[in-house]
């Protein structure tokens, strides 16, 4: 029963987290209040959805790799100086703290490259909602971001319709039982 409450509890504060923070995004850049910003900020996000997914997935797991990669390069940094100092006998307690301490330290500050990743998608995807390129109202976005994700999410198109395919001739193709008459 607690493992389900804390999992469910888990769950609600993870759509907070990324509520809030998009809805703060929001009422940045319209001047709404909270509640209509986050209403807004979700109606944006699931339309561009398609476009900014994956881009934004690929730099989560690319900042993941980057706290791995910080904490793996101070434990090895640490293997190094325990094994210059062979008077130590325990050094695996104080490896594992300095793993956690540079994971900590890792997350406190790549985090905060997250938050802009998101930002920017934010961004991109309401000056896509609200300007369309004429002169009248043109976009205000980086033209490389705008090219590359469109280029992104057009390869995704031609993927998605690739593996549509692939399995419509698959099911075609699947053996029938045999019956007897």
């Amino acid at each position: 029963m607690f493992k389900c409450c804390s999992c469910c509890f888990w769950c609600l504060e993870r759509g907070l987290r990324c509520l809030n923070q998009n809805a703060y995004t929001a009422t940045a850049i319209n001047g709404t209040n909270f509640c209509t910003s986050a209403k807004d900020a979700d109606v944006i996000l699931a339309k561009s959805s398609t476009n900014t997914m994956a881009i934004n997935s690929f730099g989560d797991f690319i900042i993941f790799l980057g706290k791995i990669f910080v904490v793996c390069f101070t434990v090895f940094g640490g293997l190094m100086a325990f094994n210059y100092h062979r008077e130590l006998r325990v050094w695996v307690i104080p490896l594992l703290l300095v793993a956690l301490f540079a994971y900590l330290v890792a997350h406190s500050f790549l985090s905060v490259f997250e938050t802009i990743i998101d930002v920017l998608f934010l961004c991109f995807a309401i000056d896509i909602e609200t300007n369309d390129g004429s002169q009248e109202k043109p976009y205000f976005m980086d033209h490389e971001l705008m090219n590359f994700v469109y280029q992104s999410s057009k390869l995704t198109e031609e993927n998605n319709q690739r593996n549509k395919a692939v399995h419509s001739s698959e099911y075609d193709t699947e053996l029938q039982p045999m019956t007897r008459t």
